[in-house]
C-alpha cells in the first residue's frame, strides 16, 4: 500500500473513532435536554433550540462518517488518492487536509465554476 494511503487510512480511522464518540455524546445530550423535568417556558424553549442544534450536528456527523467509510473502501480497493471524476492524483496536501476527498482541486474548481 502506498505511503499516502497508509497515512490517509490512519487519519480516517482516527476521525471515525472521534466522530463515533462524539455522536454517542451528542445523542446522550439530546436525550437529556428533551427529557428535562419541571422547566419553565424559557428553559423548554432554550432546550428545544439546543436539541435542534445537536440534531443538525448529528446529521453532519452521519454525512462525514459516510464519506469516511467511502474513503476507507477506496483505500481497500487501491483507488485512494485518485479523483473520482478525472482519475488524476488528488494530491498529498489535499489528502492531508481532507483525507476523505473524492476529487482533485481542478475538478472541484470546475464544479464550482459550473454552478
Amino acid at each position: 500500500m502506498e505511503a499516502i494511503a497508509v497515512e490517509g487510512q490512519t487519519r480516517l480511522l482516527a476521525r471515525r473513532r472521534a466522530l463515533l464518540w462524539l455522536a454517542k455524546g451528542t445523542t446522550e445530550s439530546e436525550s437529556e435536554l428533551l427529557g428535562a423535568k419541571e422547566l419553565d417556558e424559557m428553559d423548554v424553549s432554550a432546550n428545544q433550540g439546543a436539541a435542534r442544534v445537536l440534531e443538525q450536528l448529528s446529521a453532519n456527523e452521519v454525512r462525514e462518517l459516510r464519506e469516511i467509510e467511502a474513503a476507507l473502501e477506496r483505500v481497500k480497493e487501491g483507488r485512494y488518492g485518485r479523483c473520482e471524476r478525472c482519475g488524476a492524483a488528488i494530491g498529498r496536501l489535499r489528502l492531508r487536509a481532507v483525507p476523505e476527498a473524492r476529487c482533485c482541486l481542478a475538478c472541484i474548481a470546475d464544479e464550482e465554476t459550473a454552478a
